[in-house]
C-alpha cells in the first residue's frame, strides 16, 4: 500500500470514528448517565474489542492493511478517547467521588482489555 493509500485509509476512518463517538455521547447523554462517566466508558470498551477483532482479522489476512489502518488505526483510534478518561477521572476525584473514580479506572482497564482479547479470540475463530 502506497503512502498516499494508508494516509487516507487513516483520515477517512479518523473522521468517521471521531463522528461515532460524537453521535455515541449524544446518545448516552440523552439518556441521562449519573456521575460516573457512561459516553467514555462506553466507546472506550466498544473500541477495545474492535480494534482487538480487527486486528486479528489483519494479522489473519482476512483484512489487507488498508481495512486494517482505517478501521483500527483510523478508526477506533478516533472513536476511543484516553483523554476524556484522564480528565473523567480527574473530575470525579475533584467533586470527592474517589470510590467510584477508583472503580472507573479498574472497570475501564479490567473490562477493556477483556474485551480486546475476546475481539482477538473472535477474529481468530471468524478467520
Amino acid at each position: 500500500m502506497n503512502s498516499l493509500a494508508w494516509t487516507f485509509s487513516i483520515v477517512l476512518g479518523a473522521a468517521g470514528g471521531a463522528l461515532l463517538r460524537h453521535a455515541s455521547y449524544l446518545w448516552i447523554e440523552a439518556r441521562g448517565h449519573g456521575s460516573f462517566p457512561l459516553p467514555t466508558f462506553f466507546v472506550n470498551l466498544v473500541g477495545s474489542f474492535l480494534i482487538g477483532l480487527v486486528v486479528s482479522l489483519g494479522s489473519a489476512g482476512v483484512l489487507d492493511r488498508f481495512w486494517v489502518e482505517l478501521l483500527a488505526g483510523g478508526g477506533c483510534g478516533a472513536f476511543t478517547t484516553f483523554s476524556s478518561f484522564s480528565a473523567d477521572w480527574m473530575r470525579l476525584n475533584r467533586t470527592g467521588h474517589f470510590g467510584l473514580g477508583a472503580a472507573y479506572v479498574a472497570l475501564t482497564l479490567g473490562v477493556g482489555m477483556a474485551l480486546a482479547a475476546l475481539g482477538l479470540l473472535l477474529g481468530g475463530i471468524l478467520r
